[in-house]
């Protein structure tokens, strides 16, 4: 295989051409070499990057940066295709540098939590379809009273005929073309009384056969007329009903950590680096409200108008409306979360967060206990407990050591 083919030499040379676009004509043989020697796991793992960090230095970029986009770019692409053989990333597999297999399984269990926010929808999916079999189960219910209630208003009107005949002597002064005339009208009247049953709803029709006279203005009969020429409309909602969620927005960078000791190896004073990734979620949630009110607006425009297939087209909407709300409200779960570990740090934010305004500090509580501290602008968190929600410093006396550094 020819390293124009490996996945992991066109990943790097695209994270260093973020910074030194020239770099995305470097050839592929020598990028390789470079890759192989540094993350050589037969050699010492500090010398071995020492070797990469000063070539990313001769053209000015910071190798910490490069490194961690490059991993965790590298990781992704190996979770969606696990049967790739690159060289670099078997390498990773191996050795594990810079946390290579950590990154893969936390893609693996935020893959697990959006299958359960799936399943979720599907039950909500799954209890509405419920409902609306029961109001349908309604609908036949009160269809079948109404049918009901007319044959008993048909058979009121037919002994009321009968009755007329009943009348012997009446019946006996007839002649029998009178009689015929008469059978004639019996039979014309039922068939009349069947349509009017059929097509009026069963309150206007107890009104009219109470009633002596029946009256129909032509306003409502050219309304009638109007409303039987009236052809249905078709819409296509298929375009609204996508969700395209826009990726999350994530930017790193660098720290130094402030500590409360002074650890010193050699002639000079080693500062530690936290290694910083912020992601914000902010152009999800502006995505999903205009989704949802879009959703809702043409809910109210269909909902007024007469179209084909009404019933299916308004459940479609709500139910993608519910997807929507459903993502959102998992998204803001997220927010003011982090995880911090060894010399990582991830934030989670809806808003971005400017990393200029982000320090990490170490105080000691004791000879072998520090507690790490996170300050954003003005406001200080607790670190301690690795990963979760951001829980705010209020206790005086823990401020008021922040004022020494």
């Amino acid at each position: 295989m020819i390293p124009s083919d490996l996945i992991s030499v066109r990943l790097f040379k695209n994270c260093v051409a973020q910074f030194d676009p020239d770099y995305i004509s470097e050839d592929d043989y020598i990028v390789l070499n470079t890759l192989q020697r540094a993350f050589d796991n037969n050699s010492n793992i500090v010398d071995s990057t020492l070797i990469l960090s000063r070539e990313l230095n001769q053209i000015n970029i910071d190798f910490s940066v490069i490194i961690e986009n490059f991993v965790s770019t590298l990781a992704e692409h190996y979770f969606q295709n696990e049967n790739n053989s690159d060289p670099i990333i078997t390498q990773f597999l191996n050795t594990n540098q810079f946390g290579f297999l950590s990154k893969v399984e936390e893609m693996r269990e935020l893959q697990i939590a959006f299958k359960r926010l799936e399943r979720k929808r599907l039950k909500e999916l799954l209890k509405a379809e419920d409902e609306l079999e029961e109001m349908e189960d309604l609908r036949i219910a009160f269809q079948r009273i109404e049918r009901k209630e007319k044959k008993a208003i048909l058979q009121k009107i037919e002994e009321e005929q009968k009755s007329a005949f009943r009348d012997k002597g009446y019946i006996h002064s007839l002649n029998e073309n009178e009689l015929k005339q008469n059978i004639n009208w019996r039979f014309v009247s039922r068939i009349a009384a069947i349509f009017i049953l059929i097509l009026i709803p069963t309150g206007i029709s107890i009104y009219l056969f109470n009633s002596k006279t029946t009256y129909i203005s032509q306003k409502e009969k050219d309304k009638e007329q109007k409303d039987n020429n009236f052809i249905a409309e078709i819409v296509d909602i298929t375009d609204l009903k996508k969700i395209d969620v826009p990726p999350m927005v994530s930017n790193q960078g660098t720290t130094i950590l402030e500590t409360s000791e002074q650890v010193v190896q050699g002639f000079g004073l080693v500062k530690e680096k936290i290694i910083i990734t912020c992601i914000s979620f902010n152009d999800q949630i502006v995505y999903l409200d205009q989704k949802i009110k879009s959703l809702e607006t043409k809910h109210k425009e269909l909902n007024t108008k007469k179209i084909k297939d009404k019933q299916s087209t308004l459940s479609s909407l709500n139910e993608t409306a519910k997807k929507c709300a459903l993502m959102k409200e998992a998204l803001l779960k997220l927010e003011s979360t982090y995880e911090f570990k060894n010399d990582k740090l991830k934030l989670v934010k809806q808003k971005k967060i400017d990393l200029k305004l982000i320090k990490v500090y170490s105080l000691s509580t004791s000879v072998e206990q520090k507690t790490y501290y996170l300050q954003i602008g003005e406001d200080y968190f607790d670190l301690s407990n690795g990963k979760g929600k951001f829980k705010k410093v209020i206790d005086p006396e823990v401020l008021e050591q922040f004022l020494d550094f």
